[in-house]
């Protein structure tokens, strides 16, 4: 009941990914200590199953209609792949965020750190037995995995476009580590030992956790409304924002390397932003993007800002790019009411 708890809060938490990789990492333990605990896996599913009714229902009507398939393209799976060298900096430098903080990709995903405490304890508890070693391989499985596109053979393996972002990949991984820390910390003489390096690791995961990584992890920054938002959020009728499907391609294909970057997308409600202050999108960012939505999304982006498509959307508010942009900047920014 309890694995059937934890299992049933993480998918009501609502993101499948980590949902299913935690559900790989409890079968595979249990498939490693005998049929009692695969007993155990199966009936926790079923609790997992009732307890959750209230959310996969309906997730899965919201699947069957919307654009995405169960199996991503191959180019949508690889998104925010690691580059091995960005890897081996994120496992190997202590503290990298501040000797050697520049990344490929969004930091809130693709960022990672397990120090070197925690990486000798667990290369020592990959030694201590035959669970170990095969925990040992599977947390090494996760690290390769989340170099996606970076790894041959990731493109071409169905199996692995469930999910966007490889780097997910890391969850597993952190597991492993954990689990081998501790079994070698058990294994240490003297209860001392283990309290003095369960405090050195936890001292250097703190340490590494301070510094803020994304401009949207700092306290008040969804809570001052942009100079754009006021006047929507203040009309006596709800008003709509709509971001074309230019700006969007833009924003898609750029990178967010700044702060700034991070503030643009605030400042001009960048797709899903403007939610956060009550504001109506057109076009919103859905994961799981209705195929009637979409549909009509194209028709109002092939007809343009002047069509009438535009007041049966609702848009109160166009914002959009000059063509020819390949970046977002300010300057290339145009916001027509």
């Amino acid at each position: 009941m309890g694995l059937g708890a934890a299992l049933a809060l993480q998918w009501l938490a609502g993101f499948p990914p980590f949902f299913l990789l935690s559900l790989l990492c409890a079968f595979g333990l249990a498939c490693r200590q005998g049929k009692s605990c695969l007993r155990c896996f199966g009936q926790g599913l079923l609790w997992c199953a009732g307890l959750a009714a209230a959310g996969w229902i309906p997730f899965l009507e919201f699947l069957s209609r919307s654009v995405r398939g169960v199996l991503l393209s191959a180019e949508s799976a690889v998104e925010y792949s690691l580059p091995v060298p960005q890897l081996l900096k994120e496992l190997l430098l202590p503290q990298w965020y501040a000797l050697s903080p520049d990344i490929l990709g969004d930091p809130a995903i693709v960022a990672f750190y397990t120090g070197v405490p925690a990486l000798i304890l667990a290369a020592w508890g990959c030694g201590l037995g035959a669970r170990e070693k095969w925990l040992g391989a599977g947390t090494l499985a996760a690290l390769l995995l989340s170099l996606g596109a970076n790894l041959p053979g990731y493109r071409q393996a169905p199996c692995l476009h469930v999910f966007r972002f490889p780097a997910n990949w890391l969850l597993a991984a952190s597991a492993g580590v954990a689990i081998l820390c501790a079994a070698a910390i058990a294994r240490l003489p003297g209860r001392s030992a283990g309290w003095l390096c369960a405090g050195l690791i936890s001292l250097d995961l703190v340490l590494f956790a301070q510094p803020s990584r994304v401009a949207w992890a700092r306290a008040g920054f969804l809570q001052d409304p942009p100079a754009l938002a006021r006047p929507l959020s203040a009309a006596p009728e709800p008003m709509r924002i709509w971001h074309t499907r230019r700006l969007r391609d833009v924003w898609t294909r750029g990178r967010l390397e700044t702060e700034a970057d991070y503030l643009l997308m605030r400042d001009y409600l960048a797709p899903s932003f403007g939610t956060a202050f009550g504001l109506q999108e057109v076009s919103s960012y859905q994961t799981l993007l209705l195929r009637e939505a979409a549909q009509f999304q194209s028709r109002l982006a092939a007809a343009g800002p002047g069509s009438p498509l535009r007041e049966a959307a609702g848009a109160a508010l166009v914002v959009d790019i000059e063509e020819g942009a390949d970046r977002v900047e300010g300057r290339s920014l145009r916001v027509r009411a």
